[in-house]
């Protein structure tokens, strides 16, 4: 969870084991519920509910105006053409794991994958960053 990072950062520099945050940790969500399942069996359950993987959600912030760029607009493109699409963009920031690439996940190539395009013009490299 993000709001325990730091803890088990801390936590693991001193037992010498070096944490990644990534978001696609099915193994231990899926132990945080089988857990879960045994609270209600402890002698100082509260009866509170607890939901182990969800993730505390704050309403929407504006975007800051410095982010906004020229202009945006909606766009869409094909699963099977993603990885191309970005191999040879002018801004060399981007990180697609290969595990959830769309052809990957099982999507078909034709399957539109949506997004959002801002064109910042000078601010492009800030926006990216």
């Amino acid at each position: 969870r993000p709001q325990s990072l730091s803890l088990l950062e801390t936590a693991g520099k001193a037992l010498g084991i070096r944490v990644e945050p990534d978001r696609n940790t099915v193994r231990l969500k899926q132990w945080l519920k089988e857990r879960s399942k045994q609270y209600p069996e402890l002698e100082n359950y509260s009866h509170e509910s607890y939901e182990p993987v969800k993730l505390d959600q704050p309403p929407p912030l504006p975007l800051p105006e410095n982010l906004w760029g020229d202009r945006w607009r909606f766009a869409n493109i094909p699963a099977g053409n993603l990885q191309e699409f970005f191999a040879d963009r002018p801004i060399p920031i981007r990180q697609m794991p290969e595990h959830l690439l769309p052809l990957n996940l099982g999507l078909a190539s034709v399957v539109a994958i949506p997004g959002i395009v801002i064109d910042g013009g000078k601010k492009s490299m800030m926006l990216a960053r």
